[in-house]
């Protein structure tokens, strides 16, 4: 109850906004920032730090390639997952002499990062890079296993079957460092038999491509005068840069 408490109320500097399903239940709860907080967010997100720091589909799935045998796991609330006590120990000056009201949910109780905050995903994303990302790597590399993560998504992968044991261990390396395991999407299988659903695309039998149904939507839309051909040419980039991915 206390965390649900803590969503709902925005931190200083934000708006609440709600995402609903269809039915009416919330779907996801996020706080956009004012113009105050957008400009200190940006003054970070310039640091050395943070400024060259991306996410790459490409370098994502490419390792994985060669493999057969995936594990895939995800994080449940991971921007709530990190919190400020957590990257105090890094001694981060590039955040510290800012206010922290604008990036943690500090007067709320959990001090966790704000969600839809500017330089949350970055923040995050160095946080990972720092912790997690060592742990697993230099687990995974010493038994043959291919790591690589986009976000919350953490990818595993291996030319032999990926016993129980070792994903046990994976699942503990993540919750000893403050993280719950999305159970309902958690993917165990061999892409030989089945292709594995990740990122918005499909990995089959070493190969990667995008959805089937990604590219019935295109096949429609260019039918169709009525629909921007910016739009068009967008998920023609985006099905191309799949592609390139193979080569």
């Amino acid at each position: 109850m206390r965390k649900k408490k803590i969503r709902s109320v925005p931190a200083k500097g934000y708006f609440r906004v709600i995402k609903r399903n269809k039915d009416g239940s919330i779907k996801r709860v996020y706080f956009p920032p004012s113009r105050e907080v957008r400009k200190r967010h940006k003054k970070i997100l310039n640091s050395p730090e943070l400024k060259n720091l991306n996410y790459s589909l490409k370098e994502t799935i490419k390792p994985h390639l060669k493999n057969i045998y995936f594990v895939v796991m995800d994080i449940e609330d991971a921007f709530g997952s990190v919190t400020l006590s957590k990257v105090e120990d890094f001694g981060w000056d590039f955040i510290y002499k800012e206010n922290m009201e604008f990036f943690f949910h500090i007067n709320w109780g959990d001090e966790s990062l704000i969600q839809g905050a500017p330089a949350s995903p970055k923040i995050f994303e160095l946080f990972l890079k720092s912790t997690i990302d060592l742990k697993l790597e230099e687990f995974c590399v010493k038994r043959g296993i291919v790591y690589s993560r986009y976000v919350d998504d953490f990818i595993f992968s291996s030319k032999k079957p990926i016993p129980k044991s070792l994903r046990k261990i994976f699942k503990m390396i993540l919750t000893e460092s403050g993280f719950k395991i999305n159970p309902q999407k958690t993917q165990v299988l061999s892409t030989w038999n089945k292709p594995l659903k990740v990122l918005g695309v499909e990995i089959e039998r070493g190969r990667v491509k995008v959805r089937d149904n990604l590219k019935k939507k295109l096949k429609h839309l260019r039918k169709n005068q009525g629909i921007s051909l910016k739009k068009i040419q967008g998920m023609e980039a985006w099905v191309k840069y799949v592609d390139n991915i193979n080569n």
